[in-house]
């Protein structure tokens, strides 16, 4: 019960932290554009009009690149919430269960599959792989990694993760192939992971 807890208040705290960071960027925005009207509301339209062009780096920087820094790294930091409770699960398992298998002993360098391996042939749980929120952590898992190892570069081969790209409306595509996290995907990984782990604490109560 107290794992359980934890989890859904660490995600909670993921969602709200994103939340609030979109909002202060937003207000930024707000703040400035309404700074820049008030002091050249009286200026000629030509002035005006180069003040707002020499401004354009202050509005890109507010409105595409400190959102996308933040998002990238938010979903990074959630996804490693994931890991960390997996492994955590497993720890608790093995201290119920005393078995001498350990979590270390499986060679899979991929975290959440090597928890769902022990935690299915060792722990013996019923383990939720063929919930939808697992398979669309597969997908989240394959969008994390290109992030942090291939500047968010899809191979275009990849056709069901750039499906899910597409269907998805906090993702977007660009011709090169290259992910951009948009407002919202945080909350949705959020919703994602606590969908699966209740999921798993429901099968195994």
């Amino acid at each position: 019960m107290f794992a359980r807890s934890s989890i859904v208040f660490e995600l909670q705290h993921y969602r709200l932290h994103s939340q609030k960071v979109e909002a202060l960027l937003e207000q930024e925005m707000q703040t400035l554009k309404a700074g820049h009207e008030e002091v050249t509301k009286d200026w000629p339209d030509f002035e005006r009009a180069e003040f707002f062009e020499n401004a354009h780096d202050d509005y890109w920087e507010l409105e595409k690149v400190f959102p996308e820094i933040q998002r990238k790294s938010s979903v990074i930091s959630v996804y490693s919430v994931l890991e960390n409770n997996l492994n955590h699960l497993c720890s608790l398992y093995s201290n119920i269960t005393e078995s001498e298998i350990e979590l270390k002993d499986f060679g899979e360098t991929d975290i959440i599959k090597r928890a769902q391996v022990y935690l299915t042939k060792v722990a013996k749980v019923d383990f939720p792989r063929d919930h939808s929120s697992w398979n669309e952590i597969q997908k989240i898992q394959q969008i994390r990694n290109k992030l942090v190892h291939a500047q968010g570069l899809i191979p275009s081969g990849n056709q069901k993760l750039i499906s899910y790209i597409k269907e998805s409306p906090s993702l977007e595509l660009s011709d090169g192939y290259k992910i951009s996290i948009q407002k919202g995907f945080v909350e949705h990984c959020t919703e994602v992971f606590g969908d699966f782990f209740d999921e798993f604490f429901t099968r195994n109560n």
